[in-house]
C-alpha cells in the first residue's frame, strides 16, 4: 500500500508529531510505502492569490 501522511502542526515535539512518527514507523515496518507531507515545513499557505495562477485564459479574472 502507498500512504501519503499529511501533517499540519507547527510544533515538531507535539503529540501530533509523535503520532506521525509512530504511524510512519509502523507502516514502513509492515512493508508499506509511506511518504510525509509536512505543511509547516513546506511553509504552505492555504490562501490562494491571483499570483498563484500566472497563466490564465482570462488574465483579468480570478
Amino acid at each position: 500500500m502507498k500512504v501519503l501522511y499529511i501533517l499540519a502542526h507547527p510544533e515538531p515535539k507535539s503529540f501530533n508529531a509523535a503520532m506521525k512518527n509512530t504511524a510512519l514507523t509502523a507502516l514502513k515496518e509492515k512493508g508499506h510505502e509511506a511518504k510525509l507531507s509536512d505543511l509547516y515545513a513546506m511553509e504552505f499557505d492555504p490562501i490562494l492569490k491571483a499570483s498563484d495562477f500566472p497563466e490564465r485564459k482570462k488574465p483579468g479574472f480570478f
